[in-house]
């Protein structure tokens, strides 16, 4: 299997040979973090245990806030290839790790008090903080301000829906009709045809895990590991109660940041069961 690999840029347009020494020397240390994608099933007298390992190590460190960089930078579109997840560092310390296939642009003139971007696609961000100048995100007609916070944001222009899920610190979700500030441990869901959205609550220990790119539960049954996915992507998970009585024993790795779908397809294999998706989550019924 093809690895994916990883990118870092950086939105500075102009530096010297000894910044541009300490960049490469960040980038050389993060290059020996590579790892290959490895998937394994193990098989148990006890029941089917099933371990997913998808190894992608992101190339995610924060570069030092430094006055040295010029906060200068003409307007910029840096994106990821349908291969790649790309770190993008800015000039005010924050940073935003793309997934693949998505692009993030900032405005011209953008500065420590002037941070403007827009999203097409889905980033992990983590914003350096500044009440007097909140860092704003635009993706269509959805805005995000951000006072220094880590959140994942996944804002397509091909997707009617807009997810945003905050991990620490304040966020202001606003788009037509709705302004909405969030708290630690929820996630919103915005539909740009209805104009409506919905709030869950999610675990952040284990959303912050999944982001950094590892979260494991081991020996679940299938009801128990239910419940903790819910929590996880903050989704419906509906078990049939006869799938409920099942007393196998099941463990998951997940290093990749899988999404909902491909963990449920997973989970609906390993167990036998079918799986239908909702606009609220997933169902588990008999076969």
């Amino acid at each position: 299997m093809k690895n994916k690999s990883f990118k870092y840029e950086v939105f500075l347009p102009q530096m010297s040979s000894e910044e541009k020494d300490a960049f490469s020397a960040v980038v050389g240390r993060l290059e020996k973090k590579r790892r290959s994608k490895v998937f394994k099933r193990v098989a148990g007298t006890a029941g089917s245990v099933f371990v997913l390992v998808a190894v992608m190590v992101g190339l995610f460190e924060f570069f030092p806030k430094s006055s040295r960089f010029n906060p200068e930078v003409v307007a910029t579109v840096i994106s990821a290839t349908p291969d790649e997840s790309k770190t993008v560092f800015f000039s005010d310390a924050s940073t935003v790790r793309l997934s693949p296939g998505s692009r993030i642009s900032q405005v011209a003139g953008f500065s420590a008090t002037n941070r403007k971007v827009s999203l097409d696609g889905e980033g992990v961000f983590d914003i350096s903080s500044d009440r007097e100048h909140p860092f704003e995100i635009s993706s269509g007609e959805c805005l995000v301000k951000v006072f220094g916070t880590r959140f994942n944001l996944s804002a397509s222009e091909q997707s009617d829906e807009v997810s945003l899920t905050l991990i620490r610190g304040a966020v202001e979700f606003s788009a037509p009709s709705v302004e909405y500030k969030m708290v630690p441990g929820e996630s919103l869901t915005y539909s740009k045809s209805t104009k409506e959205y919905s709030i869950k609550n999610i675990s952040t220990s284990s959303y912050q895990a999944w982001l950094d790119g590892e979260v494991e539960f081991m020996g679940y049954t299938l009801s128990d590991l239910a419940d903790s996915l819910s929590l996880l992507y903050g989704k419906e998970i509906n078990v049939d109660p006869y799938l409920k009585r099942n007393t196998t024993k099941y463990s998951i790795r997940l290093i990749n940041r899988e999404s909902f779908e491909c963990v449920m397809r997973l989970i609906g294999a390993e167990s036998n069961a079918n799986v239908t998706f909702s606009d609220t989550g997933a169902t588990l019924s008999r076969r």
